[in-house]
This record gives structure tokens, C-alpha cells and sequence, in this order.
């Protein structure tokens, strides 16, 4: 099986917007992560799409995945992580980056 996933498990902390993350900021009247998710599942290899988000945007995310109808697309599992420390702003892009994709795998685990 070959599996997709979404990493949306940041908060915006860089944005410096308190409303919410900018993977759930619209973009088109959708949010941004529903762009991306649609084009996941453009790709006919995936067998199913995870999505990493934070554990207080889980239930924001599955409402809309379900009010754009992805739902039945795909298999779609929501993952709840937080992170454990927040990473300083001398933290490289990588290594932040390498931290949320393994957080998301854990919670799918």
C-alpha cells in the first residue's frame, strides 16, 4: 500500500496570527490544507491519505474534509499530535520540518 500524508500539525507561530494556523486560512473561499488534499488525491497511487494536524484542530480538519466531500474519496485518518517543546527560531527549516513528519507518523502508528 502506498500511503500520502499531509503535515498540518503547525500553529503559525512565525505568521504571528492568533486566529489559526495558516494551513487553515482560506485561500479561494478553501482552506489551504483542502488544496493540497486535493491534490493528493489527484494521484491515483495513494491508497490513502493521512493528515497530521494539531490535537486542537483535529475535529476542525475532519469537518472539513467532510463539508468538501473528501471523505469517501480516499481513506483519510486525522492524527492528533502536539508538539512536545517548541522549537527555537535558530532551529534550521529542516530539522523542524523532520520533527513534525515523524510526529505524524507516531499518531498514525
Amino acid at each position: 500500500m502506498i500511503f500520502g500524508a499531509i503535515l498540518a500539525g503547525g500553529v503559525g507561530s512565525r505568521m504571528n496570527i492568533e486566529s489559526m494556523p495558516k494551513q487553515y486560512l482560506p485561500l479561494n473561499e478553501k482552506p489551504v490544507f483542502i488544496h493540497t488534499l486535493e491534490k493528493f488525491l489527484l494521484c491515483s497511487e495513494f491508497d490513502a491519505v493521512f493528515i497530521g494536524t494539531h490535537g486542537d484542530w483535529v475535529e476542525y480538519t475532519k469537518d472539513a474534509v467532510a463539508q468538501y466531500g473528501f471523505g469517501r474519496a480516499a481513506p483519510i485518518a486525522t492524527a492528533r499530535f502536539s508538539r512536545l517543546s517548541k522549537p527555537s527560531r535558530n532551529v534550521m527549516a529542516n530539522r523542524t520540518n523532520m520533527s513534525s513528519l515523524r510526529m505524524t507518523l507516531c499518531a498514525l502508528s
